[in-house]
């Protein structure tokens, strides 16, 4: 298992089965959105998502739409001004992404899925949708979400965390 995912096992953050499954959905080249708000610690989990990918395939930061381009395994987006929904959009048109969702960045990721294969996008990718929440004041992963195209639709499957 990667250090980084350790860390977050052995703080109880994730559980080893969910860093299994997110170091496969790295392996596999999925993207993968961390969801929830700051104070489950969003940010901070998506930092160590990134810099696992970073050290794995060619990636590219995002600063803004104009510097998707192209020619990349990953773009990472961090939490960036702008009208976030389209700046994942062109990216998840391109290649895949790490990035999150959360209050400040609202977006739907069934929708910006639905439009990339209707624009003639790659429909065998798979997104990754990892989701935090406090519970009783302390940030858990608490559900895996995996997103992929079958016929032409989009279906979710889900791993809940049992506590």
């Amino acid at each position: 298992m990667h250090p980084m995912l350790q860390k977050n096992v052995d703080s109880n953050f994730i559980t080893e089965e969910q860093a299994n499954y997110i170091e496969k959905a790295i392996e596999n080249k999925e993207s993968i959105i961390i969801s929830g708000h700051r104070s489950a610690g969003v940010r901070v989990f998506m930092a160590t998502i990134m810099a696992i990918v970073k050290s794995k395939y060619n990636t590219k930061q995002v600063k803004n739409e104009e510097s998707i381009e192209g020619g990349v395994d990953y773009y990472l987006i961090p939490g960036i001004d702008g009208d976030f929904e389209a700046i994942v959009q062109k990216a998840f048109n391109d290649a895949n992404i790490v990035t999150l969702k959360e209050p400040e960045h609202p977006y739907s990721i069934l929708k910006i899925m639905k439009k990339a294969a209707k624009e003639g996008g790659d429909t065998n990718r798979v997104v990754t949708l990892l989701e935090c929440r406090k519970i009783d004041g302390v940030p858990f992963l608490i559900n895996l979400n995996r997103h992929m195209y079958d016929n032409g639709k989009v279906v979710k499957e889900e791993t809940p965390r049992e506590f």
